[in-house]
């Protein structure tokens, strides 16, 4: 109940068109300790932008415990930070804070801050722990053009990792771009999680480029009904986008099953990521093991011999 009453505080404050929150009243939430109160001023300040906010902030910031209610700060100060060197020492205080939520919403809000001078202070944050730190990190080098980002996307989805690919569809939800294209392609060539397919089709289906048609008519073929609803939904799409006749399509489908990896393999050599080079290198936290088969076999012969040996002494005695 006190969620839903906070919510619904939320909703009004959104429905509110008062350009400015109220200074006084927000004070007293700061000093009441009260986290949905707090939480609510939060969203009013990313609402309003109101720039009277931004002392009451940094000072709330200095003194809050609470990693839930600092994240969502967090968040407001890139709504109305001013660039000084008080708010860029806050944030890069805020994106070595211990709680990897507080992290990934500081790098959220300098993805607000229009200034080259951020990227620099990002590069770190690629080695962090956090796989949304991660994300955020690389969806905001992105968004700031830096060289090499669009290779880190493509190494996160070529992962075995399922956390990994979804960070990296993350990251091109995002950019929407149409370099995302080969990359969605070989995802979805590979991909085994449903609802990994279905946010695929549906990244296709807006950044998607013509060499993507015969693929999508393969798959659609040899997939289950409920993939084929939503592969065949996205080459409907792209049909129409790029003026394919039907009799086109099937040509094309054709022209994929002459040649194995069609175009997209193309395409990820020319964002220099060796699709199998990332398939092999074994990945932090696998569970997989090539030698334990061997391991078994050999337990399983040295168990068998044993006991034709018993049973050989057992049939021997008198």
């Amino acid at each position: 109940h006190q969620w839903r009453d906070h919510f619904e505080k939320h909703e009004q404050a959104q429905r509110d068109e008062s350009p400015q929150i109220d200074l006084e009243e927000s004070k007293k939430i700061i000093s009441s300790g009260e986290t949905q109160e707090k939480l609510l001023l939060s969203f009013q300040i990313l609402k309003t932008k109101d720039p009277r906010a931004l002392p009451l902030l940094l000072s709330s910031i200095e003194s809050e415990k609470d990693p839930f209610v600092l994240s969502a700060y967090a968040k407001a100060l890139g709504a109305v930070g001013d660039g000084s060197d008080e708010v860029w020492s806050t944030m890069q205080k805020l994106m070595k804070h211990q709680d990897s939520r507080v992290r990934a919403n500081t790098i959220e809000a300098l993805d607000k801050v229009e200034d080259d001078l951020v990227w620099p202070i990002l590069v770190p944050m690629l080695q962090d722990s956090d796989n949304r730190v991660k994300a955020n990190t690389i969806r905001s080098l992105l968004k700031r053009n830096v060289e090499g980002a669009q290779d880190l996307v493509a190494k996160l989805a070529y992962s075995s990792k399922q956390s990994r690919r979804e960070s990296a569809l993350f990251c091109m939800s995002k950019a929407n771009a149409p370099w995302c294209s080969p990359i969605l392609q070989n995802m979805l060539d590979k991909e085994s999680i449903d609802e990994l397919v279905q946010e695929e089709c549906r990244q296709l289906a807006l950044v998607g480029q013509k060499e993507c048609i015969s693929l999508l008519a393969v798959l659609s073929d040899q997939a289950s009904a409920w993939r084929q609803m939503h592969l065949e939904k996205t080459l409907s799409t792209l049909c129409n986008r790029f003026s394919v006749s039907d009799e086109e399509c099937e040509e094309l489908k054709l022209a994929h099953l002459s040649n194995v990896r069609p175009q997209a393999a193309e395409a990820v050599a020319d964002l220099s990521v060796s699709r199998w080079e990332v398939e092999v290198e074994p990945e932090e936290g696998s569970d997989e093991s090539p030698l334990l088969p061997l391991w078994l076999a050999a337990i399983s012969v040295l168990v068998l011999l044993v006991f034709l040996g018993f049973l050989l002494k057992s049939t021997a005695q008198p």
